[in-house]
């Protein structure tokens, strides 16, 4: 008698695991990050961070697409707190001084370049309008000149907006063709405006009754305004740090967002929804650890969200950032800074072949692979 194996199962099974999550973004940063932005193709990021792995970045790094790298000569001091493109240059604005450089820079292509002489305190959000950048924050002179919480640069000289707010403003957009401020203030222009006031070339005025709390980020999303921050109220309607303005009146946004500090400080719109990050745990009335979408009627979580607040979300080169006090997201360590990704991974067998043994005659009989 002999004996011949057959090989059977000879065919591969395979899976392919399909995952969406936060991740890494290189080594990331040794501190918060709190300004993103693309430039000429490439990803900038801002804020109080000092290096990434052992490349001394200072204030400001850009993205090479492997690792962070330094941007010209390197700003040390202080922090940057946001980024614009004006005129095809990239300007960064915190509350730095860099030589002759005082809290707002232009970005020639070599260097860090001043603005006249600068603003005399923090500025925390960029904007252009009607073909002027607008800075605002909390300061009370821009180019030598008094300015209120707000000012505008003609890439001249500086000009103050009206007698501008009583106190800091953190957020600017552009909205049905004004320019709308949010912050800490309650005047602007020494009218009423609760957190939240508009300017439309020439003057002050308030949009509904604004906010019962300061204002940290504002977006358009779906032909409407959307403000977040620290508040319970809009328009004199209950609203939990988040508010949606059409035009005419305020509205709440289902529950809102929950927790010790449920304040909202970043908003950007990615893949037809509105994304929301900041130190809330919850939205909706559900889990959602710092960042949470909002797609139009209902509230979601992203993925295991972050363990420390989200200060900035930006869409850089179609895909989504968030940027902030966060080290890791559902046990991964992503320092500062993370990307959302949707990740497969590679095919692998899920069985291995066997063998089977066949029993012959003494005739020279061939038993047939199959």
């Amino acid at each position: 008698m002999r004996k011949l194996f057959l090989i059977t199962s000879a065919s591969l099974i395979c899976q392919s695991i399909f995952a969406q999550g936060w991740a890494p973004v290189g080594s990331g940063f040794d501190g918060q990050v709190s300004a993103l932005i693309t430039f000429k193709g490439n990803v900038f990021a801002g804020g109080a961070f000092g290096s990434s792995g052992s490349t001394q970045t200072g204030k400001i790094a850009k993205w090479n697409g492997t690792a962070w790298t330094v941007q010209g000569p390197v700003i040390n001091n202080g922090s940057v707190n946001a980024f614009a493109e004006f005129n095809g240059e990239l300007y960064a604005a915190g509350n730095f001084v860099s030589g002759d450089i005082n809290r707002i820079a232009r970005w020639d292509g070599v260097s860090w370049q001043k603005l006249g002489k600068g603003i005399n305190g923090d500025v925390f959000a960029l904007a252009v309008y009607n073909n002027e950048l607008y800075a605002a924050g909390s300061f009370s002179v821009a180019g030598g000149k008094p300015a209120k919480g707000i000012a505008k640069w003609n890439g001249l000289e500086w000009a103050a907006l009206g007698d501008g707010t009583d106190k800091s403003i953190r957020a600017l957009v552009v909205y049905n063709n004004e320019l709308y401020v949010a912050g800490q203030f309650i005047l602007a222009g020494w009218k009423e405006a609760n957190h939240v006031a508009k300017w439309d070339g020439k003057s002050w005025t308030e949009p509904g009754s604004g906010t019962n709390g300061e204002v940290y980020t504002l977006a358009v999303y779906n032909g409407a305004l959307y403000a977040g921050g620290f508040f319970t109220s809009a328009g004199g309607a209950p609203a939990n740090n988040i508010a949606k303005w059409d035009g005419s009146a305020w509205h709440s946004l289902g529950s809102g967002t929950g927790g010790s500090i449920p304040s909202v400080n970043a908003l950007t719109v990615y893949d037809g929804a509105l994304y929301i990050g900041g130190s809330f745990d919850a939205a909706g009335g559900d889990a959602a650890q710092k960042i949470a979408l909002w797609n139009g009627t209902e509230w979601k979580s992203v993925a295991n969200g972050m363990n420390n607040e989200v200060n900035i979300l930006a869409v850089c080169n179609g895909t989504l950032y968030a940027g902030g006090s966060f080290t890791a997201s559902g046990g991964k360590q992503v320092n500062h800074i993370a990307l959302w990704t949707n990740a497969v991974a590679a095919a692998k067998p899920l069985a291995a072949t066997t063998a089977k043994a066949t029993t012959t005659t003494k005739k020279k009989t061939t038993k047939k692979r199959r």
